[in-house]
């Protein structure tokens, strides 16, 4: 299927299409191999139903998910260490744009979502270790979704990109745009994913 990815508009119905045109996934189904990277949902929270794009700024990796629960879902990725055909920023750095679409298949509504990098799952990403949500390149700031009007990027103690002022029903999805990198990549990263109902979005403030 060839999905537009132009613009961000055209992404919400291609991830209907993608839905609809795909079996259900089973739940920590076997990882998905794509553009070099590996990509699973094997620590739980949600299944992983695609991945497709090149990762490139024109070509973005486009995941789908199914989001199934209020805990931390927590999406593995792999391969960032071994040679990458292409990188982002100025000093064409290993990484990758990416756009997530998430699917609410929880009992409530989305206020706002959190997108945070871990090289060592539930420790914060830091300075040193080099992940982050492309801190070089300011060009790509605010990061973009369809669904929530402002994104902010927490960069210290943790590398942290949350989006909020929307709402996402139950059985509503969200697509979500960010950039990554990593000078001295690992062999895998976490991205750690954590919707936000209002009670929950209140009490950060």
């Amino acid at each position: 299927m060839v999905c537009p990815r132009r613009i961000l508009s055209g992404l919400v119905l291609c991830g209907w299409l993608i839905v609809g045109s795909h079996s259900p996934r089973p739940a920590y189904a076997e990882p998905i191999e794509w553009g070099g990277l590996t990509f699973s949902d094997e620590l739980g929270g949600f299944n992983l139903i695609s991945v497709s794009g090149a990762g490139s700024s024109i070509d973005p990796y486009v995941v789908v998910e199914d989001i199934t629960g209020a805990e931390p879902a927590v999406l593995i990725v792999r391969g960032l260490s071994d040679v990458f055909p292409h990188g982002v920023g100025t000093h064409r750095l290993p990484g990758f744009h990416l756009i997530k679409v998430a699917i609410n298949r929880t009992d409530f509504a989305w206020t706002s979502y959190e997108l945070e990098l871990q090289e060592v799952l539930w420790l914060p990403s830091d300075y040193l270790d080099g992940l982050s949500w492309d801190q070089a390149v300011q060009s790509v700031r605010p990061f973009k979704s369809d669904r929530f009007a402002q994104s902010v990027d927490v960069r210290e103690p943790s590398d942290v990109v949350r989006f909020s002022e929307g709402r996402v029903e139950p059985g509503d999805l969200v697509t979500m745009r960010v950039t990554l990198s990593d000078p001295t990549p690992a062999a895998e990263f976490y991205v750690v994913q954590v919707p936000q109902r209002l009670v929950e979005s209140a009490r950060l403030r």
